[in-house]
């Protein structure tokens, strides 16, 4: 413990020292002797100076009771200690700034639903199936459904939009149904060793779409075979930590959605490439984790579970050290501090609208 210390300490630190020397103090002295709890008492009361007579009061005889304490004073000693900034060299402080109470709320919704669901790892892609239950699922395919038919029936024009949109409409349901078990993706747009490959897509999809027209059939041929190309699933290599797994799935839907609706553009019209851009671009390929993750999001911060700005919270927990990172995951930083969040109780699910 004196080790932790300043040479000067701002309080007296001489009672919790004597209560270790002499040992009198269980509680106390088995919180200091594992690194979790020397951590805690560095982070609560030695480097924000805070009188550290409750170490030595009626705490330090239970060492559950003490290390809950510390637990529970953790996420504002450490929002304190540390004010946001955009200096990028400043790793181990967070870029906005957030309510004590707020952030517990947040921390505590999400190590419960992992606990509910028995893991300990916070895949953001995961998210969807964590909080939608399998017919709020359906149901949301449905939905999707239902637009994605209407949209595309609209764009096919009055007399062949019903046929047309019902088809594309059931297509697109089953095509959303993946969304909820989708792993991330990315763009890979190098063409260095990958240019037969390239030939080779284009060829194909060529091939398939000029039987439906030369015009139509060239541009989506050409839309198709460029994605099919370029969207690769995301790896350690190419994606190594959440933020970027999530903007590389990101950037592929967004390369999706582009891609298709100029080629819906040159072969229908501004209008028709808007409406079939967008809707071929959520729905066509294999990685969609980034919209379920969005509309997840979406659904639990206007519940008030989570803030609008998920991906930026986590990040800034991460620079806090509440959570550390496992490749591409969230883990919170010590199996204790999950536990001792996801028992946490509220009497209320809203306790702010999270920014």
């Amino acid at each position: 413990m004196r080790t932790c210390l300043p040479p000067r300490p701002h309080r007296d630190w001489t009672p919790v020292l004597e209560a270790l020397e002499n040992a009198d103090r269980p509680g106390l002295a088995e919180v200091a002797s594992t690194a979790l709890g020397l951590w805690l008492i560095r982070t609560v009361y030695i480097t924000p100076a805070t009188d550290p007579a409750p170490l030595t009061g009626p705490l330090s005889d239970d060492p559950g009771r003490l290390r809950a304490h510390l637990l529970d004073h953790l996420i504002p000693s450490v929002i304190h200690a540390r004010p946001p900034t955009r200096d990028p060299a400043e790793h181990f402080r967070p870029r906005h700034a957030w309510d004590p109470d707020q952030t517990r709320h947040y921390l505590a919704y999400l190590a419960r639903r992992l606990t509910a669901h028995d893991t300990r790892d916070l895949a953001w892609w995961h998210l969807a199936n964590l909080t939608f239950t399998p017919a709020q699922q359906r149901r949301i395919t449905r939905l999707f459904g239902l637009v994605f038919g209407l949209a595309f029936g609209l764009a096919a024009g009055i007399a062949a939009g019903l046929a047309f949109g019902l088809t594309a409409g059931i297509a697109a349901g089953f095509a959303v149904e993946q969304w909820f078990n989708g792993t991330p993706g990315y763009a890979d747009l190098r063409l260095r060793g990958r240019t037969k490959r390239l030939i080779k897509h284009l060829a194909a999809e060529l091939a398939f779409g000029i039987a439906f027209g030369i015009a139509v059939g060239i541009a989506f041929g050409i839309a198709v075979g460029l994605i099919r190309w370029a969207e690769q699933p995301a790896t350690t290599t190419t994606a190594t930590t959440p933020q970027s797994t999530w903007n590389a799935d990101r950037t592929l839907t967004l390369l999706r959605t582009t891609t298709f609706g100029l080629a819906a553009g040159i072969a229908g019209g501004l209008a028709v490439g808007v409406v079939v851009g967008v809707a071929a671009g959520v729905v066509l390929g294999n990685h969609h984790a980034w919209l379920a993750g969005g509309i997840t999001v979406r659904r639990l911060a206007r519940a008030g579970h989570v803030p609008r700005r998920l991906m930026a919270f986590l990040d800034d927990a991460h620079r806090l050290g509440l959570l550390r990172t496992v490749g591409p995951v969230y883990q919170f930083r010590h199996a204790d501090l999950h536990d001792h969040l996801a028992a946490l109780h509220f009497e209320t699910d809203e306790p702010g609208r999270g920014r």
